[in-house]
């Protein structure tokens, strides 16, 4: 071989060394030309990678200014609240102050403390005492920045924040100063202590948790950082910078990824492409040099056969390890309960597991080989295999949420269904894998849970659920619609901002007991988004989670305004009953005494005295009438008249009416103009006679002299019935109150003209109950017309 070769060698013609120098030098050429295109590649996207970073650095950046920015301004707030609430309220009591400092306390954990200065600038108040009794009564006066922001704060009337200085009890922090003006009388301020570490630890404790930040105050002085290094490191070109700028303050924010984030966001790929230009470049340098030395192959065969020998063995350990880790497989998806089955191409079936065999009842061998349709219901068969191809043709993942499975007993069952590809090693999908899951008991929890939800959406009361902090997490319909709020809006309010301010403590005393006793009823004013209120019954329910521990409770919430007014409604009416019964006796032994000495029974009467008992009788005959009508509206009012409507004629009750009022004088002309074949109306005849009686009775009483018409006629499908007088008439203002109750307008002078006051209010719910309407026009002086309509009755 060795022969061989040295002979191709010596018929191979010697390059010239010139030529021989550059060949020898052109893997080496190679070599470096890949790799400087490398580096530079890498340079290039190393740069893309640090801009990404950054612009991400920056992204979370804004996301925190924002959330310092506006909760610094929520914080702030809290403390202008507070002094507002003593400006519209006036001088608080000191226990009333330290109950609303409290809540405001545990509401924004970020407060250390809630301080009163008085006008003169002593702390009067302070919450919490415990831990700043020494405070009590100090003088701030002589504490430069602090006299300086309390008079910047009076000067402006809002709220002023300090710069970061040394807190009594260690540490740095600032203070936020609000006015208290009563109208036009300074009260002092309400101060509010912030500890820097305490506010932003909690402020920041869930934003970029992966990046390190330090703020600084206008002279770059640390305030607080989240760092694990003590200093900033200027020199890092990761820190991204802004300014925050709020209530008079300059604050400048760092912040940069976390040595650990950088290393996670840093994609290898630049040192991949450095590294693959170089090995590239040395394989390419290496193909030359081979091609060069190519006589230095002579082992090449025995090499070759020594690694196939290898090879051999090492497949067959695979083989044997592969057959074995296969059983082992095969018997962990047999122990799953979801069915398991694998495809071949063609949907022919290559495995299922014990689950997928139980549940056709079929052996493995009999699956083997075979599709679907040979075995399964062929309604369900073709949508199975169209699924199949489905994922064959695209390699994508399909899930079927629901998908209904006959077993082999013919009971169809609902299974959540996913086929997936496996793929070989080109790529290509060489078998699918389908996982079935029985979801029956699931559908039926969901049902049970819809059911119940449903329940609660739809309740008649109020249902609403509140977190330890007060706050709703869940309001029904019913409870929304109570207080005129969307229920997504009522997500996160507090309950307090619902309660009328004097029901407050009641309620919260309420909910105090609730705490200790687990369950509490309250009646008490709540107020709706337009600013409306309504008497509400609350019952509170204490809630408890795993552990036992309180996290909030259930408020159920019922309306009972109307109830209220019903039990006032009968009181009233069961007081005029009562009174009208009471009265009814006497007057009654009164009339009939009167009537008996006036019929001359207990002998002769002088003219004075039967003019004196004529003006007792009417008298007593007015006010008989009038406890009629008072019982008569007091019914009406209650709800308590029960009518008897049937069909009847208008016409002939006028008629009937007329000739049963014998008192009509001479001096009024009564005129009938009734419209002829009118319909039936649907009414009841006692009450429509009363009406007409009534307004009848008026317009003969209202008119000395003059004519009275009475009109019928047909309007649509009601009857329109007018009493038309030529009487002294009404005076407009008095239009709209004439059908009020107990109202005498326009008239008051002359016994003639009095009455009860009551007429026309009755007359007007007579009418309405039998679903027409009633009105009045008039021009003083020259009469009125009273009309009212009634629906015509059905065929």
């Amino acid at each position: 071989m060795t022969s061989d070769r040295e002979e191709i060698q010596s018929k191979t013609p010697d390059l010239h060394p010139t030529l021989r120098a550059y060949e020898s030098l052109l893997p080496v050429a190679i070599c470096i030309a890949i790799f400087l295109i490398s580096l530079c590649a890498w340079q290039v996207l190393r740069k893309n990678e640090i801009r990404q970073i950054q612009s991400a650095t920056d992204s979370v950046l804004q996301s925190v200014s924002q959330e310092i920015t506006g909760k610094m301004e929520t914080s702030i707030l809290a403390i202008f609240r507070l002094a507002e609430r003593w400006a519209l309220h006036g001088l608080p009591t000191k226990a009333f102050w330290e109950s609303d400092a409290k809540l405001y306390i545990r509401h924004f954990p970020g407060i250390q403390a809630i301080q009163w200065i008085d006008p003169s600038m002593y702390i009067r108040w302070i919450i919490p005492f415990e831990m700043n009794q020494h405070l009590q009564n100090k003088y701030l006066g002589d504490n430069g920045p602090l006299r300086k922001a309390m008079e910047t704060s009076q000067r402006l009337r809002r709220p002023t924040v300090t710069g970061a200085i040394d807190l009594d009890r260690g540490g740095k922090g600032f203070y936020v100063y609000s006015p208290i003006y009563n109208q036009k009388e300074f009260h002092g301020f309400i101060g509010g202590v912030f500890r820097n570490e305490k506010l932003f630890n909690l402020m920041l404790a869930n934003i970029a948790p992966k990046y390190w930040l330090f703020l600084m105050d206008e002279n770059y002085q640390i305030i607080y950082r989240r760092s694990p290094e003590d200093t900033l490191d200027e020199t890092s070109h990761w820190y991204r910078e802004t300014t925050l700028r709020f209530r008079g303050l300059t604050w400048h924010l760092k912040i940069r990824p976390s040595a650990e984030l950088v290393s996670k966001i840093q994609s290898p790929l630049p040192e991949v492409v450095l590294l693959s230009g170089i090995l590239l470049g040395f394989l390419l340098a290496w193909a030359v040099h081979l091609r060069q030395i190519e006589r230095r192959r002579g082992k090449e065969v025995e090499l070759i056969n020594t690694e196939l020998h290898r090879e051999i063995v090492e497949r067959q350990h695979a083989q044997e390890t592969l057959h074995r880790k296969e059983q082992l497989y095969h018997q962990i998806l047999d122990a799953i309960s979801d069915m398991i089955l694998v495809k071949a191409p063609g949907s022919s079936i290559v495995w299922s597991n014990k689950a997928f065999r139980n549940f056709y009842g079929m052996t493995q061998e009999e699956l083997q080989g075979i599709i679907d349709a040979d075995f399964n219901n062929p309604d369900y068969t073709q949508r199975y295999l169209k699924d199949d191809e489905y994922v064959f043709r695209t390699g994508k993942m399909l899930h079927t949420p629901e998908d209904p499975v006959p077993r082999h007993d013919g009971v169809i069952r609902p299974f959540e269904t996913v086929k997936s590809a496996i793929f070989d090693d080109d790529g290509r999908v060489q078998m699918i894998v389908g996982v079935c899951r029985d979801i029956s008991e699931r559908k039926r929890v969901e049902a049970v849970l819809h059911e119940k939800d449903l329940a609660l959406e739809n309740a008649v009361d109020g249902i609403s659920r509140l977190d330890r902090d007060g706050k709703f997490i869940y309001v029904n319909r019913a409870f929304s619609d109570l207080l005129g709020y969307p229920q997504d809006e009522l997500l996160g309010l507090e309950w307090p901002l619902l309660i009328e301010s004097n029901d407050l403590n009641k309620v919260t005393a309420a909910y105090e007991s609730m705490l200790t006793k687990g369950k509490e009823e309250v009646e008490a004013k709540a107020l709706r988004k337009d600013g409306s209120s309504f008497v509400a019954q609350m019952i509170l329910v204490k809630t408890q989670d795993g552990d036992k521990d309180f996290d909030g409770h259930y408020c159920f919430m019922r309306d009972i305004t109307e109830l209220k007014h019903r039990e006032l409604l009968d009181i009233k009416s069961r007081f005029i009953s009562t009174a009208s019964h009471e009265l009814r006796t006497p007057l009654h032994s009164i009339s009939e005494g009167v009537k008996t000495v006036l019929g001359g029974l207990t002998g002769e009467l002088t003219p004075d005295q039967k003019e004196f008992l004529t003006i007792v009788k009417r008298n007593v005959e007015r006010l008989t009438r009038l406890i009629n009508d008072l019982l008569d509206f007091q019914k009406l009012e209650a709800g308590a008249v029960q009518y008897h409507f049937e069909p009847g004629d208008i016409n002939e009750l006028i008629k009937e009416m007329l000739e049963t009022m014998l008192t009509i004088p001479k001096s009024r002309a009564v005129i009938q103009a009734l419209a002829p074949d009118l319909p039936k109306v649907l009414m009841d005849y006692d009450r429509i006679a009363r009406v007409l009686i009534n307004l009848i009775s008026n317009a003969v009483k209202f008119t000395p002299a003059g004519t009275i018409t009475i009109t019928t006629t047909v309007e649509a499908e009601k009857i329109r019935v007018s009493i038309a007088d030529t009487g002294i008439g009404i005076h407009q203002e008095y239009l709209e109150k004439i059908f009020e109750a107990f109202q005498q307008v326009g008239v008051t002078k002359g016994p003639e003209y009095m009455g009860t006051g009551l007429g026309l209010s009755i007359c007007k719910r007579i009418i309405e109950q039998h679903g027409g309407t009633i009105w009045v026009e008039s021009e003083f002086g020259k009469g009125s017309t009273f009309s009212f309509t009634l629906p015509v009755a059905p065929p």
